[in-house]
C-alpha cells in the first residue's frame, strides 16, 4: 500500500519461459540474429561461413544459397538482406561421420541467441544449444575432427550419395550434444 509506506509483492504468477521473451538482436562480423517475440529467429547478413544457418547445395561445392525470403529475392550471394526465418536440422552420428539429414519436422521455440565472428549460437525453450557456422576450432561444439556430410540438398532432396561439408562452413543449424541433464538458459557466441 503505497499511502501506509509498504509495498506490495509482485504478481509472484510464473509464467513459461516462451512467454518472457522479448524481441532481441544479437550481432557480430557482417551478420545479424533477430529473436521475435514468437520465438522464431530470422538471420540476414554475411554468410561465408554458414552462420546463417540458410543452407545451400552441397553437391555444386559452394553454389547458389537458398533464400527462403519470401521478396524472392534471387539466390547466388552468401547471405541475404532481407531476414531468412532459420530451421534446425537433424543429425546423426555415424562413427567418425555426422551426417546431417534435414530439416525437423517441427521447429524449437527459441528464448536466446548469440552471432559470433563466424558462426551462431541459438538456446531453446528446452534449454538444447543449437549452432551454424565455422567448426574449425570446434566452436560450434562438434569434434572438428568428425567428417560433415550432407545427406540432403539445400531444399531437402535426397543425394545419391553423402557430399562432405568443410568443418568451416555448416550451414545449418545443428543440435549441439550436451551432457544428459545440462540445459542452456543463455549463450554468448564471442
Amino acid at each position: 500500500d503505497v499511502e501506509k509506506g509498504t509495498i506490495q509483492p509482485a504478481d509472484a504468477t510464473h509464467k513459461p519461459l516462451e512467454t518472457m521473451v522479448q524481441a532481441k538482436t544479437s550481432t557480430d562480423g557482417s551478420h545479424t540474429l533477430a529473436l521475435r517475440a514468437d520465438n522464431t529467429v530470422w538471420a540476414y547478413g554475411l554468410n561465408d561461413h554458414g552462420q546463417l544457418g540458410i543452407s545451400k547445395d552441397p553437391v555444386s561445392g559452394g553454389g547458389a544459397y537458398v533464400n527462403r525470403d519470401p521478396s524472392g529475392t534471387e539466390p547466388g550471394v552468401k547471405g541475404s538482406d532481407d531476414p531468412v526465418q532459420i530451421k534446425v536440422y537433424q543429425w546423426r552420428q555415424n562413427g567418425n561421420e555426422i551426417e546431417i539429414l534435414g530439416e525437423r519436422t517441427t521447429q524449437p521455440k527459441f528464448i536466446d541467441i548469440s552471432a559470433g565472428k563466424d558462426h551462431s549460437l541459438l538456446v531453446d525453450k528446452d534449454g538444447k544449444l543449437y549452432a551454424a557456422g565455422s567448426n574449425r576450432y570446434g566452436q560450434m561444439g562438434f569434434d572438428p575432427k568428425l567428417t560433415i556430410k550432407a545427406t540432403t540438398n539445400g531444399v531437402g532432396v535426397t543425394l545419391g550419395k553423402p557430399v562432405t561439408v568443410p568443418q568451416d562452413e555448416i550451414d545449418v543449424f545443428l543440435e549441439v550434444p550436451m551432457p544428459a541433464g545440462v540445459k542452456i538458459v543463455e549463450v554468448s557466441a564471442g
